[in-house]
């Protein structure tokens, strides 16, 4: 009974089975029984939020969208200190620091416009996931010494087309237009 007692502390769901453990080794009885009554109530109130608010205009849905959304500030600044991070540089002027601290502003703003057209195309996928998915699709241009001019972009995989769609990416023949001469 002792090592069914250490697996059960700290579980929340052990007041949900009532365990009963009788007789001696090799001739052990374990009974359980699922405490519907309980689990009835768990469910009822799981996934629930206790808000409070003094806009009395706001349905809960809206209230809780709300509530929701004040973390997306918190995570851009998460995203700027983990992977956007600026990794230890040596700039010894004023207009560089300036420089790195504004590209780096871009880019965190370039990942929350793209967070927002994904929430708008229904794209049911993190920003991370988005770039880590088309991170390593590579596109070439080639100029060769004979004049021939070589333009060739990966096919997108099928997740890369869905999400591309989604955004309303134009097709990858689209990036295979031959350029004019004049370049």
């Amino acid at each position: 009974m002792a090592q069914i007692d250490h697996v059960r502390r700290g579980n929340s769901a052990k007041r949900l089975v009532e365990v009963d453990l009788q007789g001696t080794d090799q001739h052990l009885h374990l009974k359980f029984r699922i405490q519907r009554e309980r689990l009835a109530a768990a469910r009822a109130v799981e996934g629930r939020y206790a808000l409070g608010t003094n806009a009395l205009h706001l349905s809960a849905n809206d209230a809780l969208a709300i509530f929701k959304a004040q973390d997306d500030a918190e995570k851009q600044f998460h995203a700027m200190k983990g992977p956007l991070a600026v990794r230890p540089v040596f700039l010894h002027t004023d207009a560089r620091i300036e420089g790195l601290v504004f590209v780096t502003m871009v880019a965190l703003l370039v990942r929350a416009l793209l967070a927002l057209q994904c929430q708008h195309a229904g794209v049911k996928l993190s920003v991370d996931r988005v770039l880590a998915e088309f991170a390593a699709w590579s596109a070439i241009d080639l100029r060769l010494t004979d004049g021939t001019h070589v333009r060739q972009v990966a096919e997108p995989t099928a997740l890369q087309a869905q999400v591309m769609a989604g955004l309303g990416v134009p097709s990858c023949e689209r990036y295979l237009t031959p350029v004019s001469a004049s370049r």
